[in-house]
């Protein structure tokens, strides 16, 4: 949207339009005779790359014609040849100086590449360039359905690449600048052929943090060199150790891993470091000894609330340690308190809490310390450990079975109201049309601002977007928008999981919930808290996988405002939350249930696109 904006911006103040400021301040005087800044802008007599994506069901490339983007032509319109590109690189590492002609002055050119945006403790945003701090690499890529792209430089040694490639993503996007580091320059760790005896750390960690739920971390030998497998992602491969013990990701500098060993030396468990965060992944079949005795923490376990921020955390023990599972976020374990009763967060520092006693010394609530501020959080509930809740247990409360058919006698489900993007502020109406059979119709509309349209049936699916062509749906991408469908929830949705198993007790929203771990073969597993009173789903959360990246992104999806409807309990508002698009909020005001409709009533009619505004 910024992208969009500020372009949008610089026509007007030019007094035309982006499209023609592009032309002739950039291309025209860098001298990018190949340069487009739309695809309906690309003389004939040039041809235009085919475009591939990855599939993941045949596991070969599918044509995949590159994306018209005209709408959003700031954002990632431009078509180019690395001929040109190498122009523009000449351009940015002149400081806007290319042969002897200035296209730019220096200061302004400075500004280009001032961190205005810190992303990480080695990573800055500058005017619409990463900042690496560390090595002094300036770059950035990115992706479109049919294409990808990453240039990066090295301005200290005056040298520059261009990657450009004909599918949705790539590897080689973050691995490029490691690779021509290397032979450019010499100066990049090589891991191949390391005398490091790599077989201690081979093996398998458990990872609770983010989006992750008891699932399985797998360190490898990938041919003389370190490995780690990541659920739902890829298999990234791993420099050698530098001198603090850290394997540094070869496709980033921003994560990297180290490796604990026990009283004996053995490999015990597994470190890795994020955006300054610390997360601890023991390994598999070894338990964590308790710093404090686990009867001594009973006292601090509970939920706590604090009514300004509407947050009810709850204090629970995970790995044998006092941890804080705040809602929306992740479990935080914790550190045994210092000298003064500060308990100080494992994965972060600037995470602290003090325990808040009466005269008699019972916890009433605990302190959230952040520099000099706090908030104190009031204890509303304790929690007695339990050991012998299991997910059969917990799911045999409640007679699943026979929803299918319930759900099924409704037919077709109507669903009206209204959405809102939080991210950018935008609102609109909502009409799902939806059945137990999976066929699904969604229709976002955002009046001027566009619209969201999806529909399934069967293994058809199609994606109409304001912005965008006409998109056919795979497998994959089917499956995402099923499961945040109304009704994805209200049917029998335990058997359709290979393995269900009980994760813990929690609160979430006033609601005491039980958490599971649910696993259908390849997919990534999920963690499903329901309602312990009526079996509600309440709370999703699991990873996509995105065809046009390459990678998989987490999402959470939230039930609320539950109501029985001819028999089925349906949530009356749902809300996903995603790294890509934010948070959108969708809010029934009405469910019609017996809908006649046919499979042709279930297709969308595309729309006219919306006119283009930017480029031309």
């Amino acid at each position: 949207m910024q992208y969009v904006a500020s372009g949008f911006a610089a026509g007007e103040v030019a007094g035309s339009d982006w499209n023609t400021v592009i032309k002739e301040r950039l291309f025209t005087p860098i001298g990018m005779e190949h340069s487009y800044t739309s695809k309906k802008g690309v003389p004939e007599d040039q041809a235009v790359t085919l475009g591939y994506q990855w599939d993941e069901e045949t596991e070969g490339y599918k044509t995949y014609p590159l994306r018209t983007i005209d709408n959003i032509g700031p954002a990632g319109s431009i078509l180019s040849t690395a001929g040109d590109m190498g122009r523009y690189i000449r351009f940015q590492l002149g400081r806007g100086l290319i042969g002897d002609k200035r296209v730019l002055s220096n200061s302004q050119h400075e500004e280009l590449w001032k961190e205005r945006i810190k992303i990480a403790p080695s990573m800055g945003y500058g005017f619409g360039w990463m900042l690496h701090t560390d090595d002094g690499v300036v770059e950035h890529g990115g992706n479109v359905r049919g294409g990808c792209a990453q240039v990066a430089m090295f301005p200290e040694d005056d040298l520059g690449f261009v990657l450009l490639m004909n599918v949705s993503a790539s590897i080689l996007q973050a691995e490029s600048i490691s690779i021509v580091r290397e032979a450019m320059l010499g100066n990049a760790q090589a891991n191949g052929g390391s005398t490091i005896d790599l077989s201690p750390f081979v093996g398998e960690y458990i990872g609770n943090f983010g989006p992750f739920s008891n699932d399985t971390f797998t360190v490898q030998d990938k041919n003389g060199a370190l490995a780690l497998d990541v659920p739902g992602q890829m298999l990234y491969e791993l420099k050698l150790p530098d001198e603090d013990g850290k394997w540094y990701f070869t496709l980033t500098n921003q994560i990297a891993v180290s490796f604990d060993r026990d009283d004996a030396g053995a490999v015990a468990g597994l470190k890795m470091y994020q955006s300054g965060m610390t997360f601890e992944l023991p390994r598999k079949g070894i338990a964590l000894q308790p710093e404090i005795p686990l009867d001594t923490l009973q006292k601090y376990l509970g939920t706590y609330y604090n009514e300004e921020k509407d947050v009810s955390p709850t204090v629970v023990i995970q790995n044998n340690r006092l941890a804080v599972d705040v809602p929306d976020q992740m479990v935080f374990e914790f550190f045994p308190p210092n000298e003064v009763g500060v308990w100080v967060c494992r994965v972060t520092d600037k995470m602290k809490i003090r325990f808040v006693k009466d005269k008699n010394q019972k916890v009433t609530g605990f302190s959230f310390l952040e520099g000099e501020n706090s908030i104190l959080f009031d204890r509303v509930s304790a929690t007695v450990i339990k050991d012998t809740l299991t997910a059969q247990s917990i799911l045999a409360k409640f007679d699943f079975e026979p929803r299918d058919a319930t759900l099924a006698a409704l037919g077709c489900l109507q669903f009206s109201g209204n959405s809102i993007l939080k991210q950018s502020g935008l609102r609109g109406t909502v009409e799902i049309l939806v059945d137990a059979n999976g066929r699904f119709k969604s229709d976002l509309d955002l009046d001027t601002y566009g619209w969201f349209r999806f529909h399934v049936l069967g293994e058809e699916g199609l994606m109409d977007m304001a912005f965008i062509e006409l998109q056919e749906l795979g497998s994959t991408e089917i499956k995402n928008i099923q499961i945040g469908s109304p009704i994805a929830w209200a049917g029998n949705w335990p058997a359709a999981y290979d393995a269900i198993t009980f994760v813990e007790e929690d609160v979430f929203e006033g609601h005491d919930v039980w958490t599971l771990r649910a696993k259908s073969g390849d997919d990534p597993p999920k963690a499903i808290a329901i309602d312990k009173k009526t079996g509600d789903v309440l709370v999703v959360k699991s990873q996509n996988y995105i065809p046009e990246m390459g990678t998989s992104l987490p999402y959470t999806l939230i039930y609320r405002n539950y109501k029985e409807v001819d028999g089925v309990r349906l949530p009356m508002e749902v809300t996903e939350r995603t790294e890509m698009t934010g948070i959108n909020v969708s809010t029934f005001d009405l469910v019609e249930t017996g809908v006649l409709a046919t499979d042709d009533q279930f297709r969308l009619i595309p729309r006219e696109r919306l006119p283009i505004w930017i480029a031309e």
